[in-house]
């Protein structure tokens, strides 16, 4: 799994099958597979979206804006929301072995 990206009352997962990546519907909220999810290695960084934290590639700043880059490219850039910056940053320096 990548990420997932909610939508009202559905979210799409996306993941990687084989060089490309694909998605899935699924009826459900991101707040319930949110709390269904937590021994996992994934990360609220917006309303509307989690990541897995280690298939994150870059946490860039632009135009004061946080995105975290999914691939090298920056194709696959998520926003991180301003309410969500410090458990962002926080994760990474738990990652990354930072004090």
């Amino acid at each position: 799994m990548i990420f997932l990206e909610a939508s009202d009352n559905y979210v799409v997962i996306h993941f990687q099958a084989g060089p490309k990546v694909k998605s899935y519907l699924l009826r459900n909220t991101l707040k319930r597979l949110e709390s269904g999810l937590s021994g996992f290695p994934l990360l609220r960084c917006h309303r509307s979206y989690m990541v897995n934290i280690h298939r994150v590639k870059m946490l860039k700043r632009d135009k004061g804006q946080f995105k975290l880059w999914m691939d090298d490219e920056g194709v696959l850039a998520i926003p991180v929301s301003r309410s969500y910056i410090p458990s962002v940053t926080g994760a990474f320096e738990n990652v990354m072995g930072i004090v």
